[in-house]
């Protein structure tokens, strides 16, 4: 069954994406939001994958959104909300086991692979794998920027 509606990507106020996720339950009723969480291989904690960012699924207004209580911004396309393609949110979730968390595999990486610098300036920025620049640097292409050069352990993919 196909539901009539848009996911949106919301920005949330610096740690407050369950706080968010309650509230704009709380407000509307056919809302749904998706917090993606991933087991770090690193430190076997579960982790938010895309801080202060949730997807949300509205099937009407979405302006609620603005004065909800953990949210900071919607992420828009001109004076519209941009949408998110329910392809890109059912990708995301058939990476889920049935605990609903994404366990990440430490796999080589592939050009054009999307991954997120998770330290420095850059953090939370998605981007593109461009190669290796070193045995512990990697380049990141970022659409907004030509792009930028990290540390291979400061990227999440």
């Amino acid at each position: 069954m196909r539901r009539h509606g848009k996911w949106l990507l919301v920005r949330t106020q610096p740690r407050r994406e369950d706080i968010a996720v309650e509230w704009i339950a709380k407000q509307r009723q056919g809302c749904e939001c998706y917090l993606p969480r991933f087991l770090d291989p690193r430190d076997q904690k579960i982790k938010i994958l895309f801080p202060s960012y949730l997807f949300v699924f509205t099937p009407g207004p979405w302006y609620f959104l603005k004065g909800t209580f953990g949210v900071s911004s919607i992420h828009m396309s001109g004076d519209q909300p941009a949408h998110v393609l329910q392809r890109e949110i059912t990708r995301l979730k058939r990476k889920e086991s049935e605990n609903g968390i994404i366990h990440m595999k430490d796999l080589e990486l592939q050009l054009g692979q999307e991954v997120t610098i998770t330290f420095g300036p850059l953090k939370g920025q998605v981007g593109e794998y461009d190669g290796t620049v070193g045995s512990e640097r990697v380049r990141v292409l970022l659409s907004w920027l030509a792009s930028a050069e990290v540390e291979k352990r400061h990227i999440r993919y």
